[in-house]
């Protein structure tokens, strides 16, 4: 058995949402575990007096500012470890890179494609690794992939998978323009 339960709390910022974790101990010691550092002193007897002091301090940032924002926390649910390792900048930076990484291969394309979506989602399957997808769609249809942290780090492994991905919406666009005009001559050919 693991020696830390981890916990997620909503934080509402006035129109801006966004989640933080917390770990406790088996001792029943807690604190935040990743990105708002800056919000915390340290060390808590439970994962409700962290986030109390959390949301205090949060909110005391809010009051000094003079923005009128108040801070709202979530009770906190069990978390999984691995939906808390999601958040560690690590993978941020990863999925950043790869974004950029996509940007620069879509730009050599020489048949730009207008991409009406880049979405990358955390894959929950406790009987995998864990993967991210990633999904390109234009206005004809969409293609994913899904990778590994691992495989995020290689940067030349992710430019020629990035690339195939690209390459199959390309195919898959081409595909479907070559349905639509086989179709449109049938039509013509019949009338």
């Amino acid at each position: 058995m693991s020696d830390e339960r981890y916990f997620r709390v909503d934080v509402e910022e006035g129109p801006r949402s966004r989640p933080a974790y917390f770990y406790e101990t088996r001792g029943g010691l807690a604190d935040l575990q990743y990105g708002w550092g800056a919000y915390t002193s340290g060390i808590h007897a439970s994962v409700s007096a962290a986030v109390d002091e959390f949301r205090r301090t949060l909110q005391r940032k809010h009051d000094v500012a003079g923005d009128g924002i108040i801070v709202n926390v979530s009770k906190p649910v069990e978390a999984t470890r691995e939906e808390v390792d999601r958040q560690r900048p690590l993978w941020g930076a990863l999925v950043a890179r790869a974004r950029s990484i996509l940007q620069d291969e879509m730009k050599r394309s020489a048949y730009p494609v207008d991409i009406t979506a880049v979405e990358w989602e955390w894959i929950d399957d406790p009987s995998s690794p864990e993967l991210v997808r990633l999904r390109l769609s234009d206005e004809l249809g969409t293609v994913a992939a899904e990778f590994t942290p691992q495989e995020l780090k290689d940067e030349t492994l992710m430019r020629r998978r990035l690339r195939r991905l690209y390459d199959q919406l390309l195919d898959n666009r081409l595909e479907r323009f070559l349905e639509r005009n086989l179709e449109s001559i049938r039509e013509h050919t019949r009338t």
